[in-house]
């Protein structure tokens, strides 16, 4: 990861392994603190990543002035854990156009759900830059869809949302 921070040309970065684990997420995290130049982050299979991980990434940018596409598919998360990674998309002059998360856990304790879906609206308001957001597979019912969608009613550069296998979002 040192090498990788240090690298000028390097646009994409991609992880995919079942075998990734939060500490090679708190790896890539601390490479996104001082690499400007990656703009595409994927990492997917990640089964091993907790919220813990997720949480580095997070972290990692919002230092970073420069990741546009951001693609994570994890073992399972949190609501707290979800924060940072929101959190990004209202830093002034965020660059992300595109969001894709996915848990892939099938035990709901560990899906983030509404309380992160609500600290996602509040961010998306200050966001006008995001064109799609994807979450999938989430803990996300009413309350926190709901937020979303009346955060989205201002946000008229969005042109995709997905909100898959959201269970807990009736009627």
């Amino acid at each position: 990861m040192e090498a990788v921070a240090r690298n000028k040309h390097l646009s994409t970065f991609g992880l995919w392994s079942e075998d990734t684990t939060d500490y090679a997420l708190e790896q890539v995290g601390k490479m996104l603190e001082s690499n400007d130049v990656v703009e595409s982050l994927s990492i997917d299979n990640a089964d091993l990543v907790t919220g813990k991980g997720v949480e580095s990434i997070g972290n990692g940018l919002m230092k970073n002035r420069n990741v546009k596409t951001i693609t994570l598919r994890v073992g399972k998360t949190s609501d707290e854990s979800m924060l940072p990674l929101f959190r990004t998309l209202s830093k002034p002059d965020s660059p992300v156009r595109m969001l894709t998360f996915t848990t892939k856990s099938e035990e709901e304790s560990e899906r983030f759900g509404d309380r992160a879906a609500i600290a996602l609206s509040q961010h998306l308001e200050k966001n006008k830059e995001l064109l799609v957001l994807n979450l999938q597979h989430t803990n996300i019912g009413d309350i926190g869809a709901t937020a979303i969608f009346q955060a989205l009613a201002n946000h008229t550069e969005l042109n995709h949302l997905a909100l898959r296998n959201c269970s807990k979002i009736t009627d």
